[in-house]
């Protein structure tokens, strides 16, 4: 865990050659320059926390089929204050996501991401896309969920208003607002 230690400079590709590291969380850190492609190429890392960064730049398109990641929380802005950590990220959020076969959680909210919301990835159980300039509609792909009575069998997803929230419910089925 590095959140909130004044960890300056910027995300060395070096802690990802570690291939114990399962989580790492560089949350509220003065780090600088952008999200180099190395950070989300692992296939051992299992949960990433980087919120309120100053990062700025395109995320890369580096998710690797292998990857074991279940939860990415990228939100980009001060729960406290409501003010932005930076700039954020912009361009597209990468269409390499949906290799992520694990992944359960997304949020990448309050950046500045454009473009539509790629395929997403079956397991996924909350994708949060907030005051973002996202167009389109989310690709959803319903499948039985292992360990689930229910099917999710309703997209009621859309992204408008600059404002995207999905969130699917096991017991309720797909709500969004």
């Amino acid at each position: 865990m590095l959140g909130a230690t004044n960890v300056t400079g910027t995300v060395p590709c070096e802690l990802f050659e570690n291939h114990e590291l399962r989580s790492l969380m560089i949350s509220v850190n003065p780090l600088e320059g952008s999200l180099p492609a190395c950070v989300l190429e692992s296939t051992t890392l299992e949960e990433l926390y980087m919120s309120r960064l100053p990062l700025t730049g395109d995320l890369p398109d580096s998710f690797s089929p292998d990857s074991q990641l279940r939860v990415w929380y990228a939100i980009n802005k001060d729960p406290v204050s409501g003010d932005a950590a930076g700039p954020g990220f912009t361009g597209s959020i990468p269409s390499s996501l949906s290799n992520v076969a694990h992944l359960a959680f997304v949020e990448l909210s309050h950046h500045q991401l454009t473009g539509g919301v790629p395929q997403l990835p079956a397991r996924m159980r909350m994708a949060e896309f907030q005051s973002n300039q996202l167009d389109g509609s989310i690709a959803c792909e319903w499948r039985p969920l292992a360990g689930l009575a229910r099917y999710m069998c309703q997209c009621k997803c859309r992204c408008c208003c600059n404002r995207a929230v999905f969130v699917l419910q096991s017991q309720f089925g797909v709500a969004s607002s």
